[in-house]
């Protein structure tokens, strides 16, 4: 593999692309490490060598031809890049620097090669931190979804916008409760086991907004299971670290 130009050549872009952008690059890192909703992040490109890997019979006889038109792309990306740096706009910023990975390889590669790469360097893009803007909109569907489960079940309820009272106490809907952990890592996980299980772009495409649906849903029933918990127990159970 190693005497194939087409390693070499992913090989320099992928080392070129940490040169140039690596302050963007290690700003992304650091998010990786400090925040639990993105540790996934650090098994990406471990899974895009895998599936590079289950690739490879294909890639190594692809015909390397550089596309240069690809050139006109990436300056688009460096643009926002350079905008999203100065105006330390991060999530810009580093969205616009884990994309020209992909296009350099396909500028370098061409056609061909990026069309047999074309799921690798799309999930690449999960390496990116982002998705914590969806938060506040999370935790109002969440509580929504309690509201409806109790009124369902016949708990008297009231909501002042992410409060609920119920007869035995209080809940608030805090960030932790948004789901956003669980959107983001069944999203990545649904992308991949839909690519690797089927054939169909169709129940790809239904997978992953299967993928995207469910976490959402399940979150508002967890929500709804603790509330549920703590109004059976006389509030004994499922408060505070419960």
């Amino acid at each position: 593999m190693m005497s194939n130009p087409i390693f070499r050549l992913l090989c320099v872009s992928f080392l070129a692309w940490m040169a140039i952008f690596y302050s963007s690059i290690m700003s992304a890192v650091a998010i990786w490490i400090r925040s639990e909703t993105f540790t996934h992040c650090f098994i990406i490109l471990p899974i895009c060598i895998y599936i590079l890997r289950l690739k490879w019979p294909q890639l190594r006889v692809a015909k390397i031809q550089p596309n240069f038109w690809v050139l006109v792309l990436i300056l688009g990306v460096l643009v926002i890049w350079l905008l999203g740096n100065l105006a330390e706009f991060l999530v810009i910023e580093q969205a616009a620097a884990f994309l020209m990975l992909p296009m350099m390889i396909w500028l370098l590669l061409g056609n061909q090669v990026a069309k047999l790469m074309i799921f690798p360097l799309a999930f690449w893009m999960f390496s990116v931190p982002v998705g914590e803007a969806l938060v506040p909109q999370l935790q109002d569907l969440t509580a929504d979804i309690t509201v409806w489960l109790l009124q369902l079940t016949g708990i008297p309820v009231y909501r002042d916008g992410l409060y609920l009272t119920i007869p035995t106490g209080l809940f608030e809907v805090a960030e932790a409760c948004s789901g956003i952990r669980y959107l983001i890592a069944s999203a990545t996980m649904g992308a991949l086991f839909a690519y690797l299980n089927y054939q169909s772009y169709k129940k790809r495409i239904i997978f992953i907004i299967f993928s995207l649906v469910l976490p959402l849903i399940a979150n508002g029933i967890r929500a709804y299971g603790i509330v549920m918990i703590a109004y059976m127990s006389d509030m004994k159970y499922a408060t505070g670290v419960d």
